[in-house]
């Protein structure tokens, strides 16, 4: 039986709507689940898929059926939560992507988000939101070696946030002091149940040689 991904309910008629997702937009139980209960459908790649919906519950106030809270990729024409977009993407593309196809925007074209030299670590600091996704497509690029923290309240100021040992402002001097670029990915993709938490990883950028041929020495 057929259940609406919006109201739980079912779905009652041969009519109702189906919205373009990835896999990763909900939980997998809303593909598979013991309860009889059809949210959806998976493609055959089992990257995509499209999620059922009343036709009562879709939205036309808003970009998608999904209404208020999510937007549609104008690359893979997927819906997403509007709290993967990028605005620092947007700026440069003017598109409006999901945090994928925003990935491998950034890993096609890194040198336009790279950073140098020390920031002002009281002012908000230039990131790059990918849901937390990793950017690993370029030899010249990896995390930070640092013990950077997994998360932090934010990389805003702010009087409370998480100081500790290994943050991302250790990594960026760390970084700075050999001489190379650094890069902010933030998201909040399952890294934490605190909601007001951001996810910060911070990679290091060498324009000289790859990492892969220059091991890392530690003392």
């Amino acid at each position: 039986m057929n259940y609406c991904f919006s109201c739980m309910k079912q779905i009652r008629t041969k009519n109702f709507a189906q919205v373009r997702v990835r896999k990763d937009f909900c939980h997998s139980s809303y593909w598979n689940n013991n309860d009889k209960k059809v949210y959806g459908h998976l493609d055959d790649d089992g990257v995509y898929g499209v999620l059922f919906l009343h036709t009562r519950c879709t939205s036309d106030d808003y970009s998608t059926e999904l209404g208020e809270g999510f937007e549609a990729c104008e690359c893979c024409n997927t819906v997403f939560s509007d709290e993967e977009f990028s605005g620092e993407l947007y700026e440069k593309t003017g598109d409006i992507l999901c945090a994928h196809c925003a990935r491998d925007y950034v890993e096609q074209n890194i040198t336009e988000f790279l950073n140098s030299g020390l920031p002002n670590f009281e002012s908000t600091l230039p990131s790059v939101n990918l849901n937390a996704l990793s950017v690993n497509n370029n030899p010249k690029l990896r995390k930070a070696p640092e013990d950077t923290q997994g998360w932090c309240s934010s990389i805003m100021p702010h009087e409370t946030r998480d100081i500790g040992h290994g943050t991302y402002e250790d990594a960026i001097k760390a970084i700075v002091d050999r001489g190379n670029k650094w890069l902010i990915v933030v998201g909040r993709s399952g890294v934490t149940h605190n909601v007001c938490a951001v996810a910060v990883t911070v990679y290091e950028y060498e324009d000289k040689t790859p990492f892969s041929a220059v091991p890392l020495i530690t003392v």
